[in-house]
């Protein structure tokens, strides 16, 4: 995690070159539908900072487009719910979360989450132990940190004394498998310090269940918690700029993923700009004194010579 900036010399026709660290975050996915439903699967997660593998981008003055991915939007209907979106700054872009899976009863072709950053969690329904909704699809490279999230939980088998569905993946953990006896856990998230404290991102969602059976808890994260029925009771909602997954329940409840969110540390001694003015720019008090731009809405991002 290099800071700092290199100035070539002007017989080389070059310019101000900041290495920049990074999280990027997409958006979580939704809960699954019409009934029984899986937990979204968290948003992709690729950064530089804390415990990372991956190099710093190399970046020149000038102004950069941020893309923040939304949240995958539930739906009340028997329609299919949303997968995240993708976030991207550069040459980096992570993919929304996999939207959950639903009872095999109620829609046998939508049983399993689907694939995303981080997998959807499958929908009650037999047989036990198949099906999932595959998380870090695509596959993110080494060189940006290795894989963006985790699988969705698998299939349960249906039947007494109640149902109970998966948990969406986290860019921490698989997502727990769904029960008979219970809704299962979303994945954790991470946790990332490229504020100057702490802060988890990415928690998979919740699985739903059947009246009298526990609920799956989202994972730590942004991941929304499962509910119980009847409809229209839904879980709950991923958190905003966390890419979290939303919360599977019994009903059709819908429940929305968490949009993503963007954050750029930079050395002081770069003048840093964003827009629109939702997005903020700070500093990081400490031996370096970095600049860090934060991103909860798409936009601009100017970066100016010292």
């Amino acid at each position: 995690m290099a800071f700092g900036y290199q100035v070539l010399g002007f017989g080389s026709g070059g310019a101000a070159v900041y290495s920049v660290n990074y999280l990027v975050v997409a958006g979580g996915g939704a809960a699954g539908y019409p009934s029984y439903q899986g937990g979204g699967g968290a948003g992709g997660y690729a950064t530089s900072y804390c415990n990372s593998c991956a190099e710093a981008l190399t970046v020149k003055a000038g102004t950069y487009n941020v893309v923040i991915g939304a949240g995958g939007i539930g739906s009340s209907c028997n329609t299919a719910t949303g997968d995240g979106n993708a976030s991207t700054f550069e040459t980096i872009s992570t993919t929304g979360g996999g939207h959950g899976g639903s009872s095999g009863a109620g829609d046998p072709a939508n049983q399993s989450g689907n694939p995303g950053g981080s997998g959807g969690g499958s929908g009650y329904g037999g047989p036990a132990g198949v099906g999932k909704g595959c998380g870090n699809t695509p596959a993110q490279p080494t060189a940006l940190g290795g894989p963006q999230g985790n699988n969705g939980g698998l299939n349960s088998a249906g039947g007494a004394p109640g149902y109970g569905a998966s948990g969406g993946g986290g860019a921490g953990a698989v997502g727990a498998n769904g029960t008979t006896s219970a809704g299962a856990n979303g994945g954790v998230g991470l946790a990332n310090c490229i504020t100057g404290s702490p802060v988890y991102y990415a928690g998979g969602g919740g699985g739903g269940a059947e009246n009298g059976i526990p609920v799956g808890s989202g994972g730590n994260g942004g991941g929304g918690n499962g509910a119980v029925g009847p409809a229209p009771s839904g879980g709950s909602n991923g958190t905003v700029n966390t890419g979290g997954g939303a919360g599977g329940a019994r009903g059709n409840g819908p429940a929305s993923g968490g949009s993503g969110i963007v954050i750029l540390r930079f050395p002081g001694s770069a003048g840093v700009s964003v827009s629109p003015g939702c997005n903020s720019v700070t500093t990081c008090v400490g031996p370096t004194n970095d600049t860090v731009a934060k991103f909860t809405v798409s936009g601009t991002n100017t970066i100016t010579l010292p």
